[in-house]
């Protein structure tokens, strides 16, 4: 009869004391097979992820959304394979993201079975198709958020090389349309929409394939922070609508709702969760811990593993960076930050030919990681990229000169150095 628990410390900075969280696994075997994936993925040197969707964050709102947004729509835009008019203009509406959802779907295809588009897309251009999703959700959860006491709000985590398994038919039975407030449920690891989804979001511009119960189980996990209890009024609402479109609300397979593994226990503040009004505190107390810190699994109050995230850049940036330098006359590093895909727009006021040495992250740099340098059509005069000591053993193949408006593709020859896979002055100004 052991006890299986799992905390995470959020921080504020590294000098502060974290807010820690704990949850108590529950005992069911779908929980137990989360628990040893998760134990799996804290073991394997694997970026992770941890997105903070609906909780208010100083640096997190419906204007930075919109830019990001807006310059995955170009850069998907600019390599000519699709082409999106829509534009995010600083707020918010149903049918919006219902629109870009949609482009999201035609873009991706299927997880086990990518679109032709994103086969042949850059990693750049496949990375700013998943930065389509993320932002219209967050955007959206935001929007919820401001609207409602009883919005829902969540931490998402995921994996950058997630195992999945196919979800067994036992572990069917344990999702529930209801959600008690800090439940840890399986992360919808899959392209489209639930049942659910498609019915509390009205979405009309999904087509019938992209509606996909979660049919998958990996250690990636959605802290729930919301509570959700149907009236019978409302679920009779939803059967309805799954009748209507030929599905039998009995029908297990349809993934109605989540599959929860793990119950909030409690706070290292000791902050309540028991009404409304105190959750909602919760929720804008831990904005003020954007960070994620250690990761814990517990067994019998015994920790069996741990894994601190503090100085992860992924953790807390995602898996697709977009950044901006200026390059002035003195030595000057374009930064390489230890993200698997990047842009990074760098510009020169000066009319001469500037040189800046290419910094990565500190450590080896991954193979499949890439980056694209770009210098503003708005820059002044060329840029010279150029190899440094400082480099940790990387180097440049060649000098790569830049003139307005041209980018260099970098890529990792796993013979000690970067290339230049690519050059252009036909690439938008972002």
């Amino acid at each position: 009869d052991m006890k299986l628990q799992f905390e995470i410390d959020f921080h504020q900075s590294e000098k502060r004391e974290p807010l820690t969280v704990t949850w108590t696994l529950l005992k069911r075997p779908s929980a137990l097979m989360w628990f040893k994936l998760l134990n799996d993925l804290l073991s394997r040197d694997n970026p992770l992820s941890a997105r903070f969707t609906g909780i208010p964050l100083a640096h997190k709102d419906m204007n930075s959304l919109s830019e990001r947004l807006n310059t995955a729509i170009m850069v998907i835009n600019d390599e000519g394979n699709y082409t999106i008019k829509e534009r995010a203009e600083g707020n918010f509406n149903q049918k919006f993201s219902n629109v870009i959802h949609h482009h999201f779907e035609v873009l991706y295809g299927d997880v086990f079975d990518p679109s032709e588009i994103y086969r042949k897309s850059s990693p750049l251009v496949q990375a700013a198709i998943c930065e389509l999703n993320q932002c219209i959700h967050d955007m959206e959860a935001i929007s919820r958020e401001s609207e409602s006491d009883a919005a829902f709000s969540g931490v998402v985590v995921e994996s950058l090389d997630m195992r999945q398994f196919t979800l067994p038919n036992d572990f069917y039975q344990d999702f529930d349309l209801d959600i008690a407030f800090g439940d840890i449920a399986l992360h919808y690891g899959i392209i489209g929409k639930t049942w659910w989804e498609v019915f509390i979001d009205e979405d009309e511009e999904i087509f019938a394939d992209g509606i996909r119960p979660l049919n998958v189980i990996s250690g990636d996990f959605d802290i729930q922070f919301g509570e959700q209890k149907l009236t019978e009024e409302r679920r009779e609402q939803f059967f309805k609508f799954l009748e209507n479109h030929g599905q039998d609300p009995k029908d297990a397979k349809l993934a109605l709702g989540h599959l929860c593994v793990a119950k909030y226990e409690g706070n290292s503040l000791g902050l309540s969760v028991e009404t409304l009004a105190a959750q909602k505190e919760f929720k804008r107390e831990l904005g003020k811990f954007p960070l994620i810190g250690e990761m814990r699994l517990i067994k019998d109050s015994a920790v069996i593993k741990s894994k601190s995230f503090l100085d992860t850049y992924t953790t807390h940036h995602g898996f697709f960076a977009v950044s901006r330098s200026e390059i002035d006359e003195q030595d000057w590093c374009v930064e390489i930050k230890a993200c698997p895909i990047q842009l990074v727009i760098v510009e020169s006021q000066s009319s001469e030919l500037l040189k800046s040495a290419v910094a990565p992250f500190k450590g080896a740099w991954n193979r499949e990681h890439t980056a694209v340098i770009q210098l503003s059509r708005e820059s002044k005069g060329p840029v010279e990229l150029v190899s440094s000591d400082a480099l940790d053993g990387l180097k440049l193949a060649k000098n790569v000169v830049l003139n307005p408006g041209e980018y260099c593709h970098l890529a990792y020859t796993g013979k000690g150095h970067y290339i230049s896979a690519l050059k252009s002055d036909q690439m938008t100004d972002f």
